[in-house]
């Protein structure tokens, strides 16, 4: 418990970083720490002292870190519009654009800086003020609106540095989304678990774990509705409909397509006996 409480600490730490690489590695820290904290609890019995040493902050939201990090992001790329505009000027970010052939020719320099910078630039903010409109809202309320922003370099009015340097925010918010339910639903394992260490039995629902265990019910992240609770095999399953939506049952979330649930499966005492 205290090694997984540590993988936990790391996670927190590199999302005090306002980076969104930062935030982003955050995600598969808490990630792996919660699926080992997972296989872990299904071993063998845990005490109710030992599930007291684990801090999974509940009050979490890789949401709001997410647009804390795309402001920082917008920062770090108008540092190089800036560069561009006073600065040297360095071909290399345009190696992969369609201004790669020509872009070492005499004279572009001043070329872009004059006729395609000012336009580039504005097209750059113009698609960070969408995400921090979409950041503002939960994802559920904005889908839509992650997969329409960012554009190519050769869609209309996406100039090419813009092209270059703006991440695919529809890649990063579905990541993002995919990690706050999987937090939420972990915490609510956890409090499932000390529920079961306290009383000696499964909770039959999720309302059993508030407010003792656990300060409120998160909502799932993808529709906004309640977190699902289901009981199978001697075990109870909570979990999130997930990236496509659907509800699966709780069945396990399959990585190549995206489909399945979100879950975190929570072992009864007898099962977890005969595991071990």
């Amino acid at each position: 418990m205290e090694n997984i409480n540590a993988i936990f600490a790391v996670s927190r730490h590199a999302a005090s970083d306002p980076l969104l690489i930062s935030m982003l590695a955050s995600t598969a820290i808490d990630r792996m720490g919660i699926q080992t904290l997972e296989a872990v609890l299904r071993s063998a019995p845990i005490s109710e002292k030992d599930l007291a040493i684990l801090d999974l902050d509940e009050r979490l939201s890789y949401r709001r870190l997410a647009a804390r990090s795309f402001r920082m992001e917008e920062a770090a790329g108008l540092s190089l519009f800036c560069t561009s505009d006073s600065g040297p000027f360095d071909p290399m970010y345009f190696e992969q654009s369609e201004l790669g052939g020509i872009v070492k020719a005499s004279g572009i320099a001043s070329l872009y800086r004059v006729l395609h910078l000012p336009e580039d630039l504005a097209s750059y903010r113009e698609r960070f003020h969408l995400i921090h409109a979409a950041s503002a809202k939960p994802y559920y309320l904005t889908r839509n609106q992650w997969r329409n922003v960012r554009g190519s370099s050769k869609s209309k009015g996406v100039g090419a540095l813009t092209s270059l340097i703006l991440p695919d925010p529809a890649i990063v918010i579905e990541r993002v989304q995919r990690a706050e339910a999987m937090h939420r639903v972990a915490v609510l394992g956890i409090a499932a678990y000390r529920f079961q260490a306290r009383y000696g039995r499964l909770p039959t629902g999720l309302s059993d774990l508030t407010p003792e265990f656990v300060h409120i019910l998160p909502p799932d992240p993808f529709d906004g509705k309640p977190m699902r609770f289901k009981v199978a095999d001697e075990s109870c399953v909570i979990y999130s409909i997930g990236p496509d939506l659907i509800d699966n049952d709780g069945g396990p979330l399959e990585r190549s397509d995206q489909s399945g649930d979100i879950r975190f499966v929570v072992a009864s005492p007898i099962q977890s006996r005969s595991d071990d």
